[in-house]
């Protein structure tokens, strides 16, 4: 997500109006003063800079200052798959959860006023 000083021209904003040397800029998306870019995937930790370039205000005015910023890639965290749940022992049901990529288990204590982890564990 990109933080400009003053709100953007939703109208105005493309996927072409930004750059990145690698990787491409799949999506651009504006509300008020920010604008969120899909990417393609980006490698964890490297360094990439961001031009923008084309944009308008919300009064027509063209983009000022500025025009690159930059960044270090990121990669989103790995989903979580519910595998079980359990009906409810002490009032509290039991929702297990995995995440296959690091074999990390989790399980969640559910009570009809909230959700809190009771630990995590590893199989």
């Amino acid at each position: 997500m990109i933080m400009f000083s003053r709100d953007v021209d939703a109208t105005t904003v493309t996927a072409d109006d930004f750059a990145i040397a690698c990787p491409a800029i799949d999506t651009a998306t504006a509300v008020g003063s920010e604008v969120t870019l899909g990417t393609a995937a980006q490698t964890p930790g490297t360094g990439y800079i961001l031009t923008a370039a084309a944009l308008s205000d919300s009064f027509g005015h063209g983009l000022t200052g500025n025009q690159s910023t930059s960044f270090d890639g990121f990669e989103l965290p790995p989903s979580v798959t519910m595998i079980a749940m359990e009906p409810a022992v002490d009032g509290l049901d039991t929702l297990y959860t995995a995440d296959e990529s690091s074999g990390l288990c989790k399980y969640l204590r559910v009570t009809t006023g909230g959700i809190r982890l009771a630990r995590a564990r590893l199989r």
